[in-house]
């Protein structure tokens, strides 16, 4: 997604031409999407409000500070793998 102003307002646009060549995505995604900023505004900026709230604060940080080591090594056993294959 990329913010652009265009007609006076801002919109996030999501064009097809930025996802990764053979994404799954891809067949079904259209060729641009484009979304209001002030659509969303509103909900997007009350709900990490409320994520971030300090009784709340404690779950999304630990979430974000969780080791992810098996995702990370995965990627990099397939990365090997294409690269040798290349």
């Amino acid at each position: 997604m990329e913010g652009r102003p265009r007609k006076k307002a801002m919109y996030y646009q999501c064009p097809a031409r930025t996802l990764a060549p053979g994404s799954p995505v891809l067949a079904s995604h259209p060729g641009a999407v484009y979304l209001r900023e002030d659509a969303l505004q509103d909900a997007v900026n009350g709900w990490l409000g409320h994520v971030f709230d300090r009784k709340n604060r404690d779950r999304p940080v630990a979430a974000l500070m969780d080791p992810q080591e098996p995702v990370i090594q995965i990627g990099r056993d397939a990365a090997k793998k294409r690269l040798s294959e290349a």
